[in-house]
């Protein structure tokens, strides 16, 4: 029920700035005009949903769990289930469609890219545990890194994954990491691991 988890939420986090702008996307779809969310709102719920998550650190699922509570409540829905979880991670309402012809990526639903997100941080965590205590550092890069909780996206309509994309740096102690530097010669391709390197 969503009248359960809402005390637990409400304990957790601030909601009242998700709770806000979440009602201005609804008026924007229920208001009878275009039905297009403007890319300036919908980057502030997204940046609503990343100040909330700084309260969860470690506990994405339960975040996942209060987002849609939240989200839930103000749509006045009263149970939280699996076919509610499927209602608002493929809700595309408000998303502006892809240009035909051009490679732009899909941009997915609010809750798709707060599951997603957290489901990366969660590997992110898991691999940081595995390697703790050797010798290694590492970037992570891809959208989990640059646009957390608005680009991040599974791989629904056929399209793929956002994925993260650790980078391994191997070079010697005495090099140091020159922040917008692409062309430097420790930096080389083979230093690159998971997804980019792999298809």
């Amino acid at each position: 029920m969503v009248a359960e988890l809402l005390p637990a939420a409400e304990r957790q986090a601030d909601w009242r700035r998700l709770r806000a702008l979440y009602q201005q996307r609804l008026q924007i779809l229920t208001g009878g005009g275009p039905g297009n969310v403007p890319g300036p709102l919908a980057d502030a719920i997204a940046d609503a949903v990343r100040r909330i998550s700084w309260s969860y650190d470690g506990r994405e699922d339960l975040m996942c769990e209060h987002v849609l509570a939240v989200l839930a409540d103000v749509d006045r829905h009263e149970t939280v289930d699996l076919d509610l979880f499927r209602a608002y991670f493929t809700d595309d309402r408000g998303v502006a469609p892809a240009t035909p012809g051009r490679d732009v990526r899909r941009q997915p639903s609010i809750y798709e890219a707060t599951v997603e997100t957290g489901r990366r941080l969660r590997d992110v965590r898991t691999l940081r545990k595995a390697l703790l205590g050797t010798p290694t550092s590492g970037l992570l890069v891809g959208s989990t890194s640059y646009a957390p909780f608005s680009y991040v996206r599974g791989n629904r309509h056929g399209t793929a994954a956002s994925d993260p994309g650790p980078v391994r740096a191997s070079w010697s102690t005495t090099a140091t990491f020159k922040p917008g530097i692409t062309n430097d010669d420790r930096l080389r391709p083979e230093m690159l691991v998971g997804t980019a390197r792999s298809q």
